[in-house]
């Protein structure tokens, strides 16, 4: 098959784990199928380049916002079908209901392509005090509204988000919606199951790790976690918590780590 998958960023090489699911993803669907990736935000440069046998077509939209989005979505659509006309697409994937979802949606419709739609999460959602969710901007519900209610097949990762996405767009048809989790890539990760076992009879086989891989940005809640090891650390003295991931929050946790009366390793 013949597949454009459109994501609102991707990784810039085999090593830059801008969305590491997705790069997973695309390594092996790329082992077995023909993808052109449509990424919308980020790289920022707009030259093609190939990652795993994917050939990934950047938009460089990088932060723009309000009304200065739609040339970039334009742009993405047009891209769509310019590399359908060359060589035609057998499906279209949009990975996230909001951006992706409204272009993947445009493409499908005007090539009569099926179209695929992942939601990922924070399209359902509205949170106006951490600023998350598409749901909180007309642009967002509008559009997620409109890719899940034409997609040939939408897709969540747990029960959970297939209720919610039913609960905020109840327009969307139930039976198309499939449930579908991303697993784990056994082969990166398998670990020792005997380091697995926690509580009272881990003795002798050193401490707990706890391990959080997230941007480190209020809805993460990080501050909350911090708070919850506290406790589990007052028990648990040999206990570990290790917090992999950057961004504009970083030194208000490293203040409250401080202030919890934790150190850093």
């Amino acid at each position: 098959m013949n597949i454009a998958l459109v994501v609102p960023g991707f990784s810039a090489r085999e090593d830059d784990w801008c969305i590491p699911s997705l790069l997973d993803f695309v390594r092996m669907l790329a082992t077995t199928e023909t993808v052109t990736v449509f990424t919308l935000r980020y790289p920022h440069s707009t030259r093609p380049y190939t990652v795993f046998g994917a050939r990934v077509v950047p938009l460089g939209g990088r932060q723009v916002a309000g009304l200065r989005r739609y040339p970039l979505l334009a742009r993405a659509v047009s891209a769509i079908v310019g590399a359908h006309d060359r060589e035609r697409f057998d499906l279209i994937h949009a990975v996230w209901a909001d951006e992706p979802g409204w272009v993947g949606t445009t493409a499908a419709t005007n090539l009569h392509v099926p179209l695929i739609v992942s939601v990922r999460g924070g399209e359902v959602e509205r949170w106006r005090d951490q600023k998350y969710g598409a749901q909180r901007s007309w642009f967002g519900r509008a559009a997620v509204k409109r890719s899940l209610r034409h997609a040939d097949r939408w897709t969540v990762g747990s029960k959970y988000m297939m209720r919610r996405v039913l609960e905020r767009v109840p327009q969307v048809q139930a039976t198309r919606g499939v449930l579908a989790p991303e697993g784990v890539d056994l082969e990166q990760f398998s670990p020792d199951d005997t380091r697995l076992k926690l509580g009272p009879t881990s003795e002798g086989l050193g401490p707990t790790h706890l391990l959080s891989v997230a941007s480190l940005t209020p809805i993460k809640r990080h501050d909350l976690l911090i708070h919850a090891f506290r406790q589990v650390h007052d028990r648990r003295p040999d206990a570990r918590l290790h917090l992999v991931g950057d961004g504009p929050l970083r030194k208000n946790l490293e203040q409250e780590r401080d202030a919890s009366g934790l150190r850093e390793a």
